[in-house]
Parts: structure tokens; C-alpha cells; sequence
């Protein structure tokens, strides 16, 4: 199986800089294709909110090359991913809770058939499967933009963790709040057009026109969008 992978971030217009990250692994671990989605958006209104982002993926970074290979061979893989990754989600929530910073994380790690998922604030993570299937919630406070969790807004976290298999999964996709708020869940069908995706430029072309949509509807925000693609 092929597997495609493409990240797109654009700056918006509230801020100077954008305070969206993102990124997308692949690895080969112990004989498992190993593969890695994260996006993170650090929260608006505080200072250096891109600085919270950026932190965030690069220890997520270093995780993923340093200490994820050690926990994927033997037995008993799922608990040793997720008791690392709490562990992981801990020490940025301590970090920039220290330095009065904050942002929301999404990760979906797929090792192997199976996939794990850990998430907080309101970044969305979806899977294509017969249709969209949202993998996470958003943790905002109903209709309004204030969170009520994410990485560094208190002192103790709460994730939300999913585990299962990805069989039946043709694209993940996960993306910071200023994509999805203005578009339809059937536009999101419609934009990946998954039959017609033959490699990592078509893939990348539909999350472009996508963020120029939701431009010509008056999003200001930062908007990012990662996905993997099984072909």
C-alpha cells in the first residue's frame, strides 16, 4: 500500500506571525510502517502564542525520532505509546504553563494496522472512511471560542485518547480550528475526491484550494490542514 502524505499552514490576518504548526513523520520501526500527524495552534490573545505551537511539535519531534522506537518492540506496545506519550503531553503542559503560554495539540500516530490518538484544545483530527468521522471534540466552551483545556492553560491536563485499528481508513486529516470553521462536512468530502489522488501533489492541491475557500469566506485566522493518504 502506498501511503501519501501533505501539510499546508497559511498565515491569517489577527496575528503577525502564525501561530499554527505542523507536521507529518514517516519511519520504518521494528518492521511496522510507522507514521505520525500533528498539529498544534497556539492560543491567541497571550503573548508568543507561536512560540507555544512551535515548542510543542518540535518536542513532539524529538519524541517521535528519540523515544518512540524503543517502545514498539515486544509486548503490551499500546500501554508503553500511550503511558510515553502522557508523559510527553505532561512535560510541554508543565513547560508552558510556567511561561504563562498555551496551545492545543491533535496527534494520531499510526503504527503498523492500528492507530493511537491523543488531542486537547479544539484542532480537529477526522478519518475518511464511509463518509467523515470526527475523531476528536472540541473542548471549547459551547458557542464561543474560549477553551476549557488545552496544553498549558492549567496545572493538571486531561487528554483525550483513542486507540483502534485503521483498516478501512483512506485519509487522515487533521487540522487547527481556522480550517474548519467555515466549512461543510460534505465540502470536506467533496474537495478529496480520494479515487482521482495520485500522488503527494495532488494531495497537497486539494488543502490549497481548500484554504483559498475558506479565505473568500472571510477566515482570518491562521489555518493549517495535514494529511495521510492510503492509496
Amino acid at each position: 500500500m502506498e501511503v501519501f502524505m501533505s501539510a499546508c499552514s497559511d498565515a491569517g490576518f489577527r496575528h503577525n506571525q502564525n501561530q499554527d504548526s505542523i507536521s507529518v513523520f514517516s519511519a520504518m520501526v521494528h518492521g511496522d510502517r510507522v507514521l505520525l500527524l500533528a498539529v498544534c495552534d497556539g492560543v491567541g490573545g497571550l503573548p508568543n502564542a507561536e512560540k507555544a505551537s512551535s515548542y510543542c511539535i518540535q518536542e513532539i519531534t524529538r519524541w517521535f525520532c528519540c523515544e518512540l522506537p524503543f517502545l514498539l518492540g515486544g509486548r503490551r506496545k499500546k500501554q508503553r505509546v500511550f503511558s510515553s506519550l502522557k508523559i510527553l503531553f505532561s512535560k510541554m503542559n508543565q513547560s508552558l504553563y510556567h511561561l504563562c503560554l498555551a496551545s492545543t495539540c491533535s496527534i494520531c500516530l499510526i503504527v503498523g494496522k492500528r492507530y493511537y490518538i491523543v488531542h486537547t484544545g479544539d484542532t480537529k483530527i477526522v478519518f475518511f472512511q464511509k463518509g467523515l468521522k470526527y475523531m476528536t471534540k472540541d473542548e471549547r466552551v459551547e458557542k464561543s471560542h474560549i477553551l476549557h483545556q488545552c496544553i498549558g492553560m492549567k496545572e493538571e491536563l486531561k487528554l483525550q485518547k483513542k486507540y483502534g485499528r485503521i483498516s478501512g481508513v483512506r485519509m487522515v486529516l487533521a487540522g487547527s480550528d481556522g480550517f474548519f470553521e467555515k466549512l461543510q462536512k460534505k465540502e470536506l468530502l467533496q474537495a478529496y475526491q480520494l479515487d482521482f489522488i495520485l500522488d503527494e501533489t495532488d494531495l497537497e492541491r486539494c488543502g490549497r484550494r481548500l484554504i483559498r475557500l475558506i479565505r473568500e469566506r472571510g477566515e482570518e485566522d491562521d489555518i493549517s490542514i495535514g494529511t495521510i493518504y492510503f492509496k
